[in-house]
């Protein structure tokens, strides 16, 4: 038994889910480890197996050290163990709620950076005794399967769209649907040309805190019969998922709003930081940075009004990010933004910011405005804060004798 730890977790838990002996001579060198008992020194772990798979794992744990014999003793005790449990029986069949329980770990640790629609549908199939799955979600004002998983994956993948707003509709007050014992027949609403593959179907809403997010089919390709207890630990799950679908889009929102300038929906100070150090920091990179300066930005807000003035940055920003889609654009603070491109020649880098400044201008020129710009590349071991004070004193030598123009910051060495 690997009693809450999930796959992969410790030494015991690598061992049941590869299927491989693990021998750790000396537990403080192991990543892997998990400490329950201190003082512990060496560990030894072997795989149990019954009818050709791993059902669970053989541990020892020694205050002292072990011999690297100790697993040859810990692999036939196992076999011992496995030719014992195929007499008496290994608990082979999970009850519906046990996969529910393994399944909820899994959903625990979904996250929307990784494929979590295929994970959890994954996990949803294997708790039911299904074979397949897939998540019905709305996009473009029309419902749509987002990911699908199982033998039946582009079955369920080109349901009509009038079916999958009847399998949705099913469910809109309801915790589930599904076709009980029955194998064969039309099924319900919803199930017409699914039918014609799968012998068992279920649906499931995916609900949470009063919204809905989407919508669960479960099928199986073989006959399934179905009762209610098959059917409420996949309620329940459904409901598991859909909280942590819920809070995974909450906390991707709230990061991408704390990188992201509300105004213009550029990105803020703080995205430009973090996308500079990298790009800084990756190999056979040059970047060129410019810090970008609307000229005359006080007197549109004081004579025009603050309206105006926010139309022109986000004018501007709709301008640029549109002519310039290989430019990394950020909105600095004020009346100032920022750009980077991680590679680029420097002839290049002059003719972009000629045609820059020149779009710019084209769009400030109605608001009594032009847009000054100071550049600077980046040369060898120089630090992201020093090219960026580079790039600034060009822009403050521009802005007293070449307003409207892009200028260049010497390199360097001629610099100091």
């Amino acid at each position: 038994m690997l009693d809450g730890l999930g796959t992969f977790s410790g030494i015991t838990g690598r061992t049941w889910a590869s299927d491989e002996p693990i021998f750790v001579p000396d537990v403080s060198l192991s990543p892997d480890y998990l400490e329950a008992i201190p003082g512990v020194r060496s560990e030894a772990c072997v795989p149990i197996r019954c009818e050709g798979r791993p059902v669970g794992a053989l541990n020892v744990e020694s205050l002292g050290t072990l011999e690297p014999s100790t697993l040859d003793l810990l692999e036939r005790c196992a076999r011992a163990l496995s030719e014992r449990l195929s007499v008496v029986g290994w608990g082979g069949q999970v009850t519906p709620w046990q996969g529910a329980a393994q399944a909820s770990v899994t959903i625990s640790e979904l996250t929307l950076e990784h494929d979590a629609a295929t994970q959890a549908l994954a996990a949803l199939c294997a708790a039911g005794g299904l074979d397949s799955g897939a998540l019905i979600e709305a996009g473009a004002g029309k419902l749509a399967v987002r990911s699908a998983t199982g033998p039946l994956a582009e079955v369920l993948a080109q349901l009509p769209g009038e079916e999958l707003g009847r399998l949705s509709a099913l469910v809109e007050d309801m915790s589930s649907c599904y076709t009980a014992s029955e194998a064969t027949g039309r099924g319900f609403v919803g199930t017409e040309s699914l039918r014609a593959f799968a012998r068992a179907v279920v649906v499931l809403p995916l609900r949470s805190g009063g919204e809905r997010l989407g919508t669960v089919v479960l099928a199986n390709s073989s006959p399934r019969a179905l009762t209610g207890e098959d059917i409420e630990p996949l309620e329940l799950l459904a409901a598991h998922y859909a909280a942590t679908l819920d809070a995974s889009s909450l906390v991707a929102r709230l990061r991408r709003q704390a990188r992201e300038d509300h105004l213009t929906e550029l990105g803020n100070r703080s995205a430009f930081d973090a996308e500079l150090d990298a790009a800084i920091a990756a190999p056979h990179t040059s970047p060129l940075v410019a810090i970008l300066d609307i000229d005359n930005f006080k007197a549109i807000n004081d004579e025009q009004g603050h309206l105006i003035g926010d139309e022109v940055l986000r004018v501007l920003a709709a301008r640029l990010t549109h002519d310039f889609p290989a430019v990394s654009l950020f909105r600095y603070g004020g009346d100032e933004f920022v750009l980077f491109i991680s590679k680029i020649e420097p002839a290049e880098a002059r003719e972009l910011a000629e045609s820059l400044c020149h779009a710019a201008s084209e769009v400030l020129a109605r608001y009594g405005s032009s847009l000054t710009a100071g550049f600077a590349q980046s040369e060898s071991g120089e630090s992201p804060r020093a090219l960026l004070a580079r790039a600034d004193r060009a822009l403050l030598w521009a802005k007293r004798n070449a307003r409207g123009l892009p200028v260049f910051a010497p390199p360097v060495d001629e610099a100091a």
